[in-house]
Formats: C-alpha cells, structure tokens, sequence
C-alpha cells in the first residue's frame, strides 16, 4: 500500500477565529495578474487615487508580495467584523462606524501577530503581518482566496454578511491548502437591487469608484473633492439586502438569483468597538 504525503499544511479555522477572525481564505502567492496590473495601473494614471501618492509607491512590491517577506508560499487573508447598531440623534457628528472603535490597524495587528505566533510554533517557518499599510493587494488576495467578491461599491462583500469588515494578512513560509476563489459574480445587475438615480450606476465597475466619492475618502479628508457620480455607483451594491444583511427589512428584496449570495445575519462586532449607544452616530463609510 503506497502513501504520499500532501504538500499542504491544512490550517485549523480555531486557530484564527480564537483571534476575532470571523471568515478566512488562503491562497498561494505569485505575481498579480496582467489583467489586475492594467487596471491598477490605469486608475493610477486617471487621478482616481486623488492625490494619495503612496498608492503609487513600491509598484515592483504590489506586483509580487513575495518580496514582503523571503521565502514566503501562502498569504491568509482574515476578515474583522466592525458593524456596530448605533442610534443616529439629531445634532450628533455622523462618523463611519469603521472610525468609531480603537485604531483598528493596532487592533487587528495585535490580534494576527497572536495567530502568526501559533502558526510559527505548530508549523515552522517564518511570518509576516500586515494591516492596510503595506503595499499589499488586499482585496485582490482576498478575492483570490475565497474570502469574498468585489462589489460595484469596490469593497470585498463577504456572502450572507456584506462589507463591514477590516482586512488583515499573514504571510508565511508554511505552505498551506489554497481555499477556491468564488464563482464570478456580476454584482448589482441581478435586478433585485432597488432603481438608482442615474443610470451609469448600472454601467459601473469596481475600477471606476474613486476615493474622491463621498462614500470613501471625501467623507474623511477635505482635501478629496466630491463625485456624486461616483457615490451613485458605489452605493448600489450597498443596497443589496442579499448580501447585505444590515440593509434588509421585513419587504426588502431578498432572491437574487446568484448561489454567492446567499442570506445570513450581520456578524457582531468585536469588543474594541463601542456598544449601541444613542450618544453615537454613524454611517456606512
């Protein structure tokens, strides 16, 4: 009888959800695709980044993050729940509730580098962290790891619990089993979403939301100006009630024909984040 051993390491879920991580993927590293490397480069060159010129450093490093860390084969990719139910009063500051807790980055770094620890001492090899501030694809591993899809918002949108989640990655050199991407999704053109104002918000990809929409970074900065167009695609697919548990109601629309959506509860938030309070408001950023 003739036994080989699997080239994989298979990562216990308990592991990272002993973290806070609510939903996980894995996928091996390469270089970003020709495809993704166009398109990257492309919204560069139109402005879309307004202004935020680290966006455009260490090119050769968003390419291939495998220069993050020598020797490294896996990249796993852990979402963070940051959904808070919070009462909007009259007169109070409307913040995004991702800016309502404890600096995530610190947060959600302190919590991985505890699971990056557990996978040093059970698997061997070396670790890297990251949180938003490497030159890392976040999304696109995240995409390529099962973890999620690209909505026309241009955020990852986990199935059954929606967008409001912060990203985090442990890079290693222990060679883990690759978890599939999800069937490609055509978000906000099933029909079930509720009728838009304009109607390029039914033409709109990922690649042409800008930071410059008050949905993103014209919400926080004042250097961003303000594109209502822009803001008018990316809210469609924050409408979705299918993907979106936190959008639905007891007549919301709730059968969109694609298998990846399909319905749950919005997770809960993790303790750094504050507790319904009517002293708080809030707004999806």
């Amino acid at each position: 009888m003739n036994s080989t051993l699997s080239p994989w390491n298979e990562l216990p879920a308990r592991l990272l959800r002993s973290v806070g991580v609510y939903r996980h993927g894995i996928a091996s590293l390469r270089q970003v695709d020709d495809q993704a490397l166009r398109q990257y480069t492309d919204w560069l060159s139109r402005g879309m980044h307004a202004g935020m010129d680290y966006l455009e450093r260490y090119p050769d490093i968003r390419r291939d993050p495998r220069m993050l860390l020598d020797g490294a084969t896996t990249v796993i990719s852990c979402a963070f729940p940051y959904f808070t139910p919070i009462s909007r009063t009259h007169g109070t500051a409307n913040i995004a509730l991702y800016a309502l807790g404890t600096d995530y980055h610190e947060v959600v770094r302190n919590r991985l580098e505890q699971a990056a620890e557990a996978i040093r001492d059970t698997f061997g090899g070396q670790t890297r962290v990251c949180v938003d501030t490497a030159p890392l694809r976040e999304r696109y591993w995240a995409l390529h790891s099962g973890l999620g899809f690209i909505g026309t918002n241009n955020h990852l949108i986990i199935p059954g619990a929606g967008s409001y989640f912060f990203l985090g990655e442990i890079l290693t050199t222990a060679p883990f089993r690759p978890t599939p991407p999800l069937p490609v999704t055509d978000c906000g053109r099933c029909g079930h979403v509720p009728p838009e104002p304009s109607p390029r918000a039914a033409r709109s990809m990922p690649a042409n939301v800008s930071p410059t929409s008050p949905s993103s970074t014209g919400a926080i900065s004042p250097r961003a100006p303000t594109c209502m167009d822009a803001f008018t695609d990316a809210t469609v697919a924050l409408r979705c009630a299918r993907t979106m548990p936190t959008r639905r109601t007891p007549t919301s629309p709730n059968s969109c024909p694609d298998p990846n959506c399909s319905p749950s509860h919005p997770p809960t938030s993790l303790p750094w984040m504050p507790q319904h309070s009517p002293a708080h408001s809030g707004t999806q950023p």
